[in-house]
């Protein structure tokens, strides 16, 4: 989340100074404040903090109460904080099993961003490091986030090159101090690269649709390869402390890892889950179908691509997945989805994906997620 911490350490410590500060928090910074604990409480599994679950709905409820005191007027003169607090609101929301009013709060913050367009690269150019800084992270967040409604809730995409006129012109987040950095970048740039392949198969899709159907053209599956090489190699350059099981790390660096073990658990399932999708949709468009045998060949590519996230799952800190929250979750539930759609096809790989969909739906059970119940009610 895009929260300037030494800013809010210092709002925490007029809140809770002694002596007291003498000067009273403002609303923004309450909201902030409070919104940013309910994001932790919301989001930390028990194991390592047993308030939280106690806390979240105080902590959300506080910072929704204050915010609504002067959301009006932060409509009219927004800033980097105004795109964070709903983008934490609408996080922990969803957390609460609120997922419509969570979509919408997280459309009035891509709303703002667009209207302060931080999309083009001369908004940034008159502001304060702090707030250019902040106000990038924010629309990047905001970025990542629309691709991964469009995927996981089939929502459409509003945040992409051709809908504004320069295109995207924004640079990506550049902070030397913050070693997440480099962890946040591969993470746009992994939906950067998907939702390229994705709106170009819509596009061909849609062609095929007024064109009563037919097979791809050369030029189309030329276009399409070229995307899908983009995606499959996003993450090849990722430095070493964001690598899974790397041997090759620092001898000091067990205790690294882990404070990274989070953002490796994003990066890393999102890649399957997208992998998994993206063929999926390839194969809708027949992308496939000039291949001999291609049925086989692309059952067998999906349930390689699901026990490659079993195997990154079962190896993987279990609170890496758990601080992931349910948006993590629900990309282990579409990945079984795909299983379950082989499972009722006759295959001679349906055992094969009997057996992965089991492990799934496990660990999905451990995770105590509403994405188990929505994958278990699928089941025949």
């Amino acid at each position: 989340m895009s929260v300037h911490e030494p800013s809010v350490r210092q709002i925490l410590n007029q809140a809770l100074g002694n002596p007291p500060s003498i000067t009273p928090l403002t609303d923004q910074s309450f909201t902030l404040l409070t919104a940013v604990c309910a994001k932790v409480c919301c989001f930390v599994p028990p194991e390592l903090f047993s308030l939280g679950a106690s806390l979240a709905d105080t902590f959300l409820e506080a910072s929704r109460s204050c915010f609504s005191t002067y959301a009006e007027a932060d409509l009219e003169n927004p800033c980097a904080e105004s795109i964070t607090i709903r983008y934490l609101h609408s996080n922990c929301l969803h957390t609460r099993a609120r997922s419509t009013l969570s979509w919408h709060i997280f459309g009035e913050a891509v709303r703002l961003a667009q209207r302060m367009r931080l999309y083009d690269e001369s908004s940034y150019t008159s502001l304060s490091p702090v707030e250019a800084l902040l106000r990038r992270c924010a629309f990047w967040q905001l970025y990542a986030g629309d691709k991964s409604l469009a995927v996981l809730r089939s929502m459409p995409i509003v945040i992409y090159d051709h809908m504004f006129e320069e295109g995207i012109t924004a640079a990506y987040p550049s902070d030397d101090t913050n070693e997440f950095t480099p962890g946040f970048i591969a993470n746009v740039r992994l939906w950067r690269c998907a939702a390229d392949l994705l709106i170009q198969i819509r596009l061909i899709k849609s062609s095929q649709n007024h064109e009563n159907g037919g097979l791809l053209t050369s030029a189309f599956q030329q276009i399409l390869g070229r995307l899908y090489v983009n995606f499959a190699t996003c993450l090849d350059d990722l430095p070493a402390s964001l690598i899974p099981n790397n041997t090759s790390r620092p001898s000091e660096g067990h205790a690294t890892h882990d404070k990274f073990a989070a953002l490796i658990a994003d990066l890393h399932i999102t890649y399957h889950c997208l992998k998994i999708h993206v063929t999926t949709k390839l194969d809708e468009i027949g992308y496939f179908t000039q291949a001999a045998e291609y049925k086989d060949m692309l059952v067998l590519r999906k349930t390689e691509i699901a026990r490659d996230m079993i195997k990154f799952l079962q190896a993987a800190p279990f609170w890496s997945l758990q601080v992931n929250g349910e948006p993590c979750a629900e990309k282990i539930r579409l990945v079984g989805v795909s299983l379950l759609a082989i499972i009722q096809e006759p295959s001679m790989l349906t055992a094969r994906a009997h057996s992965d969909f089991t492990i799934l739906l496990d660990i999905l059970s451990q995770l105590d997620s509403r994405a188990s119940d929505m994958l278990r009610k699928e089941i025949p």
